[in-house]
């Protein structure tokens, strides 16, 4: 009888082994998933916003559309790749932004202040 059980306890405990890895795992990509989703929103508005200012429609600032091009190419592999896999493009994305705010501190000032309300 104890040799009936033995294998039993084994696969018992494997279960219980698995499952106390996957809920962990489980709440870490929704952690992921939420603050990648996040994060892509908000580079989306800005470049939303960037887009209705007078900036955007007399520019021919090529620097100005070079990083606006590269952002929604980050932003574009960012979302293909999902959240665990897309974080270095979602940062990528980030840095873009910043790049954004540097060519032109005084709009990029007032649309992220326009962000915030």
């Amino acid at each position: 009888m104890s040799a009936d059980w033995g294998w039993g306890i084994w696969l018992i405990a494997l279960v219980l082994a698995f499952n106390l890895t996957c809920i962990p795992a489980w709440f870490l990509v929704g952690h992921l998933r939420r603050g990648s989703d996040f994060e892509r929103k908000r580079l989306e508005t800005f470049l939303y916003l960037l887009r209705e200012r007078p900036l955007w429609e007399g520019a021919a600032d090529t620097p100005l559309k070079e990083a606006v091009t590269q952002l929604e190419e980050h932003l574009a592999r960012a979302e293909h790749m999902g959240p665990l896999w897309g974080r270095k493009h979602t940062t990528m994305a980030q840095f873009e932004l910043a790049r954004i705010c540097d060519l032109h501190p005084e709009d990029g000032a007032e649309i992220l202040e326009q962000m915030e309300r």
